[in-house]
This record gives C-alpha cells, sequence and structure tokens, in this order.
C-alpha cells in the first residue's frame, strides 16, 4: 500500500487514568520512558517504520510538553510541506467543544481526516510499548477485505489496563468476541489499542454515535460492528509492555535491563 494512501492518528491523552499523578502535568504520550524517550516515540517510529508518513497527533490536555518533545517532526522526518506532522488541538471542531471521549475526539477531526488523501486510517494509543512493523498488518487488512483490523498479542497473565480489550477469533482471524471484562478464555488476548479502519467506516460509525452522544469506542463503535462489518483481529508476537498502572510503568521500565532492549531499538 502507498503511504500516502494510509493515515496514522495517535491519542496521546488516551489511559492518561492508567498512571495517574504521573499524568497530572503531562499526557501520557509525553511521559519520559528508559531515561532518554517519551511514550509518543513508539508510536511515531512503529508510523514511520512502516511507511505512515501523514500523522496527526489528537491532542486533549497537558500537551505542552508533548509539542516540546515533538516540534516540528523534524526527528521523525515529518517537517514538510505537505502531510507529515500536524498537532490538532482539542478544539477542531465548532460543534464539539473539549472532549472527554475518542467518539468525539475523531469527530472533532474530521475536516482534517477528509483534506487527506487516504482510504485507510490506523488509531494507535501510547500506552504500549512495543516496536512493530505495520505492513503486514496493513497487507492482512486488504487482502482479507477487512473493515476493521484489531491488532492483538497474547495477555501472558500479567497486569492489564482496566479499560483493556480482549478478543476471540476464530480460524480464519475473523473476530467473534470483543469483552472489556473477560472471563475464561477470552481473558488469553488482549488488544493493542492500534486499530486499523477503512476511512468510510469510521467517519460514518463516528458521526452517527457523535449525533446520538453515545461515547463509548470499545462497545458503541467496535463491539457494535461485529456480526455487522467485517472485523479481524491481528496477532503480534513481539514483546509488549502496558503502562497499566504506576507500578507496572516501573517493571516495564525495567524490562529494558533485559535482552527485551534489543527488540525495541
Amino acid at each position: 500500500m502507498a503511504a500516502n494512501k494510509v493515515l496514522g492518528l495517535i491519542f496521546p491523552n488516551a489511559h492518561d487514568g492508567n498512571v495517574a499523578g504521573l499524568t497530572e502535568l503531562r499526557c501520557l504520550g509525553s511521559l519520559p520512558f528508559g531515561a532518554r524517550y517519551r511514550m509518543v516515540d513508539f508510536t511515531l517510529s512503529n508510523f514511520i517504520n512502516s511507511d505512515i508518513t501523514d500523522i496527526g497527533v489528537v491532542a486533549q490536555k497537558n500537551y505542552q510538553s508533548l509539542m516540546d518533545h515533538i516540534g516540528t517532526g523534524k526527528d521523525w522526518d515529518l517537517a514538510r510541506k505537505h502531510g507529515g506532522l500536524t498537532i490538532l488541538p482539542p478544539y477542531g471542531h465548532s460543534g464539539f467543544g473539549y472532549y472527554t471521549d475518542r467518539v468525539h475526539a475523531i469527530e472533532s477531526v474530521r475536516g482534517y481526516i477528509l483534506t487527506q488523501d487516504a482510504d485507510t486510517i490506523v488509531l494507535a494509543d501510547c500506552d504500549c510499548v512495543c516496536s512493530v512493523d505495520l505492513r503486514p498488518a496493513l497487507e492482512e487488512h486488504n487482502t482479507r477485505g477487512a473493515d476493521i483490523t484489531i491488532l492483538c498479542t497474547d495477555s501472558g497473565g500479567r497486569e492489564l489496563p482496566p479499560d483493556a480489550l480482549f478478543l476471540t477469533a476464530d480460524d480464519a482471524g475473523r473476530v467473534t468476541e470483543l469483552r472489556t471484562a473477560p472471563v475464561g478464555p477470552a481473558a488469553k488476548t488482549v488488544g493493542m489499542n492500534i486499530f486499523i479502519i477503512r476511512r468510510e467506516v469510521l467517519l460514518e460509525g463516528i458521526h452517527d454515535l457523535a449525533t446520538r452522544n453515545m461515547q463509548d469506542f470499545n462497545a458503541d463503535f467496535l463491539q457494535a460492528s461485529l456480526g455487522k462489518l467485517n472485523v479481524f483481529a491481528c496477532r503480534f508476537s513481539g514483546y509488549t509492555g502496558f503502562l497499566s498502572s504506576r507500578m507496572a510503568f516501573f517493571n516495564v521500565n525495567m524490562d529494558l535491563l533485559s535482552p527485551v532492549r534489543h527488540e525495541l531499538f
């Protein structure tokens, strides 16, 4: 897929509450990691290394340090006259004020999305430490004719975020069940908060929810899409570290003392 056909949207404030205190004055995306990095670095690098070079950062609050860190995007070769990196403030749509949920966040940047030459949107948060090449997932998304593809990994019996999304998929990879409070086998596979979605599906679905004041992206958009749209899972087998709490933030940082650091960097 050509790079100009894919748009990346980053949500640096998503899951701020999971590491409350650490995000009192900054968003999760600008949280320092490994002494020299920020959490947003992983998301940006995953996009750039997957040939996604049109990227919008959907800011919400406490994003001054994020802007100071990202700057013009020059460090990622995103300082361009056309495309590249765009910081999207929280008041991007006249019909929506300060949003508190992903549904209205996406609706508020609807105008920006419409100006982009992209038929596929990749949504990504900053709470998952991983180094993932999205190109195979994008190719799989197109080959399957998927409307939505959810990147996922094994839960591994570790501490997971309270807002984690758990998946059950059949042998073909089609998602048959989505849960936010799983029991039994459904707890084995967890989403990485990276979603590949056809632009028309995203814009139409989100606009419908926003006009009806429905705010839960996972329940009202993703779960409601099962049985109606082609929703698939794409499994990632590499290292993933979730910032599910302040202790998890410490533990994931400590993982850098192991060979994991060679995979991440």
